[in-house]
């Protein structure tokens, strides 16, 4: 998926480690959402001052730009290997359980930064809920291409179409992404994509 474009700001070096502090916001983002995420939460978990923070970042929304993109970038051999499986099955469930925040990962909140970012938004945040959603839709269209694949292959039912079936699994995935972060059980959201793969047409 491809990452939000940023704007850095220019100015005296830095006196502290911007990328502990972008991880930190990242943190925060993915567990509060954009604008759930206060400049307090923000300068308390990066340990920085608000000076600091606009040096450093330029503003709010540049640091959640930045902070989805090192989402991204954590992601992204994972997305990649999922996509490279060898049967439609193993991506459609792999892809479900990755993009739907279908595990237990010490250290980080459950859910997906891309929905959970976006879920509760003003008119004041329709920028980011559209930056954010563009790059949820720019996955589904990866996933998209390698059905059409597998439809070429023969690995995919020829009623099947590719870009529904892509379609569904985002919807899927982003439903799965809002329990877990709603505190669902990783063990729970397990069984629902064990549901859909033992449906799964072959």
């Amino acid at each position: 998926m491809r990452a939000l474009s940023e704007k850095r700001p220019r100015g005296r070096p830095l006196e502290f480690d911007r990328n502990a502090a972008l991880r930190a916001a990242m943190l925060v983002f993915w567990k509060k959402g954009y604008e759930g995420a206060t400049l307090a939460d923000l300068l308390e978990a990066m340990e920085i001052s608000k000076p600091s923070l606009y040096a450093a970042f330029g503003d709010k929304e540049n640091l959640l730009r930045e902070a989805v993109r090192m989402y991204l970038e954590l992601h992204a051999e994972d997305y990649t290997a999922a996509l490279n499986l060898p049967t439609v099955r193993e991506v459609a469930g792999a892809w479900l359980r990755l993009t739907g925040g279908v595990r237990e990962e010490a250290g980080v909140p459950p859910g997906c930064l891309l929905v959970q970012g976006a879920l509760v938004g003003s008119q004041a945040s329709r920028v980011i809920q559209q930056e954010l959603s563009t790059i949820r839709n720019e996955g589904t269209r990866q996933l998209e291409q390698r059905f059409q694949q597998a439809k070429r292959d023969g690995d995919l039912l020829g009623i099947l179409d590719p870009g529904s079936l892509a379609h569904y699994l985002a919807a899927l995935a982003c439903g799965l992404a809002v329990q877990s972060s709603s505190g669902v059980s990783s063990e729970e959201l397990n069984k629902v994509v064990d549901q859909v793969m033992a449906i799964w047409p072959d």
